[in-house]
């Protein structure tokens, strides 16, 4: 039984409404997510400033993610939500959907171009849109960057196709255009001229022209490479050991390879531990089988669809295998998918193609459950945290953000667990041992709280930070002598770090607490002339003139031969009107 007669395929028109509709009912739940308390913190939230001005469009060209990233055509969408909605959730959440929708629409036509079968281009681009790979993409807000990166690519592959075929000058243009915002999206594309020689030996014979095209593309690439050189300053991953690194990066591909045909074990933190080796084996071994039996139709095409995913998880595989954590995040395969399933419509169904369209269609609809049933993982920061805390306990940051939600929920003593997890995992951080001084001081644990915060200072390159709160944890507590000492600190080596109202609220404490003070000393010393003085001074810094003139009269008479003491009575004395 043919579940979808090939009638059903006439209609084009109708089918791009389906390839639009159908991920777009799936994922519209996700509209009403929140952010998470990951990337979208720095990029957007920390960030409002700069995504919140109409002139930051040309300013993302020539300044880079952090010092980490150039990836300007990123920031641009960021910078449109924002004048669309200022940092409400719901448009970035619409965008990251509309971006999907129409790169499964460019996906389709790709297909359509180099496999002329129209239903077996629309099944296998239905199965992209609802596969479970491409939902951290979609529903979480920087996975965006791989949709864009996804739709440029394609878009290029289909120009440069369109001139190998035609050569008409529009379908080179058009190709170098979307080359280049490819470029401007991800570092993935570095290695998209490689693709492009293999595209242009699938589809043509050596000449000359072929030299004007590589010379194009490496001009593109210089001018990229210098730009993002001059921009970047942190390199978060080093080689360290070719041949260990080498490893991690095929580990890194066999799970990704597994989750492409086989969607299991997923995380918003995937690492070779927590993804499963067996599905990717399983899926090396399915492609050579399939090599064989039932076999390929267009052997050349096919195997630039397998050269195609290889080179575009390279980058992404490498940079997340030499990671610390070794976290190979499942957006990184969204470009990549589109090679495999090149490589898939060039399986000769011949013999059995109602059973193969058939499959195709059950497997888009199981996708589709379970892109669906996982989604709300992305839907707030406590769903986020609990998967990350559950996937990747060895990533301290997931332990990090529980303890903060925790400590927001003021639920303190089960904040203080997950920060102990956090600090055994990353001990050199300075924000754990912070953030924990704050949940012990909440607790009236002073002695823990001080501990914490002196290890912060020890550790952190924002030392003005944690000397405010230290100084606020002393103030806290009653230490209004341990809080000055600090405040002085930090008006020795950051002056105006402290705003002016604080400052001068402490000192007015600073000044009681001495009053009193001296009050006891006095009960001790009653005849010490010194101690009526300072006190007087305090009086007068407080305005109680009366106050300081009685200490002043009383150090007189107990020292009647200082005349220093005389001359200061005498002074305020006439100060007050008569």
């Amino acid at each position: 039984m043919n579940l979808l007669p090939d009638k059903f395929f006439e209609n084009k028109k109708r089918l791009y409404l389906l390839l639009i509709a159908v991920p777009v009912l799936i994922y519209l739940k996700s509209l009403f997510y929140g952010f998470s308390p990951m990337d979208e913190q720095w990029l957007i939230l920390r960030d409002t400033k700069f995504i919140g001005k109409w002139e930051s469009l040309w300013g993302v060209f020539n300044d880079s993610i952090q010092g980490i990233y150039y990836r300007p055509v990123l920031w641009m969408t960021f910078i449109l939500d924002s004048k669309l909605g200022g940092v409400e959730p719901f448009f970035f959440h619409l965008t990251n959907i509309v971006f999907h929708a129409l790169a499964v629409v460019v996906v389709f036509r790709l297909l359509n171009l180099i496999h002329p079968d129209t239903k077996i281009s629309f099944l296998l681009a239905l199965l992209f849109a609802l596969h479970p790979l491409m939902l951290n993409a979609v529903a979480w807000v920087p996975g965006r960057n791989d949709s864009l990166l996804c739709i440029f690519v394609v878009l290029s592959l289909s120009g440069f196709i369109n001139y190998l075929n035609n050569q008409k000058t529009i379908f080179l243009l058009q190709h170098l255009v979307f080359f280049i915002l490819a470029f401007l999206t991800k570092e993935s594309a570095v290695l998209l001229p490689v693709l492009y020689l293999i595209v242009y030996f699938t589809y043509s014979k050596y000449s000359p022209k072929l030299i004007v095209l590589i010379l194009a593309w490496g001009l593109v690439s210089a001018i990229w490479f210098v730009v993002r050189n001059s921009l970047i300053t942190y390199y978060p991953v080093g080689t360290g050991n070719l041949v260990e690194s080498i490893q991690k990066t095929l580990m890194g591909f066999v799970t990704f390879a597994g989750k492409a045909f086989f969607p299991v074990k997923q995380s918003i933190a995937p690492t070779v531990h927590n993804s499963s080796i067996i599905a990717g084996i399983a899926m090396l071994v399915l492609v050579v089988v399939l090599f064989f039996k039932p076999g390929l139709q267009n052997k050349k095409i096919a195997r630039m669809g397998l050269l195609m995913y290889v080179i575009l998880l390279l980058v992404p595989v490498w940079f997340g295998s030499n990671a610390p954590l070794g976290i190979q995040d499942e957006h990184r395969g969204y470009t990549p998918m589109v090679g495999l399933l090149i490589f898939v419509a060039q399986i000769n169904y011949d013999r059995t193609r109602v059973m193969f369209t058939n499959a195709l269609l059950i497997l888009s609809v199981v996708f589709g459950i379970k892109t669906f049933w996982r989604m709300d993982v992305y839907q707030n920061a406590s769903n986020y945290t609990a998967e990350g805390v559950k996937d990747c306990p060895e990533n301290f940051i997931f332990h990090f953000q529980k303890a903060d939600e925790l400590s927001a929920d003021k639920r303190f003593a089960e904040a203080i667990s997950y920060y102990n997890q956090a600090i055994a995992l990353r001990p050199d951080r300075a924000q754990l041992y912070h953030n924990r001084a704050n949940a012990y001081a909440q607790l009236g644990n002073k002695d823990k709280s001080v501990d914490d915060f002196s290890s912060a200072l020890q550790l952190s390159d924002y030392k003005a930070e944690v000397y405010l709160s230290r100084m606020l944890n002393y103030r806290h507590f009653g230490e209004i002598e341990k809080c000055v000492q600090d405040l002085q600190a930090i008006n020795a080596r950051y002056p105006g770090f402290v705003a002016p109202k604080l400052a001068k609220s402490i000192a007015e404490e600073w000044i009681d607490y001495s009053i009193v003070s001296i009050t006891k000393m006095m009960e001790q010393q009653p005849a010490n002339a010194g101690l009526y003085v300072n006190r007087a001074k305090l009086y007068m810094d407080k305005r109680k003139g009366k106050e300081a003139l009685a200490d002043l009269k009383k150090a007189t008479e107990l020292e009647p031969a200082n005349t220093e003491y005389k001359a200061y009575y005498k002074e305020l004395e006439q100060s007050f009107p008569h």
